[in-house]
């Protein structure tokens, strides 16, 4: 996808809020003639696992990159920090920890799901982290 150059400046500051290295990042953008949806992955380098970080719909990519980077820049912070304690089924020996932020625990499930097979993880715990 070839951007603007306000979106490669909104994509930029959308990595840099977030904090972690370009290749631990997907932009993922769906369209259709109606509206743009961005999905964005982090990808953890230790079990090389991509979760969904959040997602967002507008109706042109400037917008719904504008939408992102509002989110990483005030809402996520002010979301409860979630840890999920887990293998993939496929390697049961290697046991995993991942973070997420969101609203509830609902969301943290369908964040940690999304794109995959429920039965391809087994989740061990769940843990609200306290707030500091």
């Amino acid at each position: 996808m070839v951007f603007s150059e306000k979106e490669s400046a909104l994509e930029k500051a959308i990595l840099n809020k977030i904090g972690l290295p370009p290749d631990e990042v997907k932009f993922v953008f769906s369209t259709s003639p109606e509206k743009v949806k961005l999905e964005v992955f982090t990808i953890n380098p230790r079990h090389s696992q991509m979760f969904l970080f959040h997602a967002e719909i507008a109706l042109t990519i400037e917008d719904v990159l504008k939408k992102m980077l509002e989110y990483v820049e005030e809402h996520r912070l002010s979301e409860n920090s979630y840890t999920i304690q887990w293998i993939d089924v496929s390697n049961p020996k290697q046991f995993n920890t991942s973070y997420f932020r969101a609203q509830d625990l609902f969301v943290v499930l369908e964040k940690f799901y999304h794109g995959r097979d429920k039965t391809s993880c087994k989740i061990f715990s769940i843990h609200l982290n306290p707030v500091s």
